[in-house]
């Protein structure tokens, strides 16, 4: 667990990393000085939000390049740099875990890079 916060402005980030069968997952919330004694609970917030299953809504270019190295972009809803991406022949299924049955040449899988690390790279050219 990640936190980070601007007391100023009223906000705090918190990132976890949920493994759980569950459909939803509420939010509750202990109010700390500078340290959390016993006298201070976690409370109810009333926030109940929806566990997601990785899912890609997005893939740009809308066509594959042959002969040319091709940058495919995903997007979609929690997604990490441990996932993988595939291609393989259209008439192929994508089940299993092997990284390169059913791939065109040069389609084996491969992880995703961050955004943020494709941005820090495009900014040094």
């Amino acid at each position: 667990t990640f936190f980070q916060t601007d007391a100023d402005r009223g906000s705090g980030l918190v990132v976890f990393n949920l493994r759980s069968p569950e459909t939803s997952g509420k939010i509750c919330y202990r109010y700390c000085d500078s340290q959390c004694s016993a006298a201070t609970l976690f409370d109810d917030t009333g926030i109940t939000l929806p566990m997601v299953q990785p899912a890609l809504s997005r893939v740009t270019p809308n066509s594959l390049l042959t002969e040319v190295r091709t940058t495919i972009t995903v997007s979609g809803s929690s997604l990490t740099a441990s996932d993988r991406v595939k291609v393989v022949f259209a008439d192929q299924t994508c089940q299993g875990t092997d990284e390169s049955a059913g791939i065109l040449t040069g389609g084996n899988g491969r992880p995703l890079t961050p955004v943020q690390d494709c941005n820090r790279v495009r900014d040094r050219r």
